[in-house]
């Protein structure tokens, strides 16, 4: 399960099922907005348990979450090369 899993979970137990009666539409944008709130907290959460600023990490947009240090040469060079896949801008 990714992050993006988990914060969907936890928005879902968050929302009121009632609204979905009235709405779909509405329950549906509710939904995605308590998501991306939970994420981003869950995201800070991490950073900051782990002594981290939020410049230090990165992210793909799919769940996954990388440091932007370099486990090989120490440089703050890892970038997003695809959904999934980080790897340094340095030394490859």
């Amino acid at each position: 399960m990714n992050i993006d899993e988990i914060a969907k979970e936890a928005a879902e137990k968050m929302m009121n099922p009632k609204l979905k009666d009235i709405s779909v539409e509405a329950y549906d944008l509710q939904l995605k907005a308590f998501t991306t709130v939970v994420k981003e907290a869950c995201l800070k959460s991490l950073a900051i348990d782990d002594g981290l600023n939020e410049d230090e990490v990165i992210e793909d947009g799919f769940g996954s979450v990388w440091l932007k240090r370099c486990p090989e040469c120490g440089e703050m060079s890892m970038e997003v090369v695809r959904p999934g896949k980080a790897q340094c801008s340095h030394c490859g």
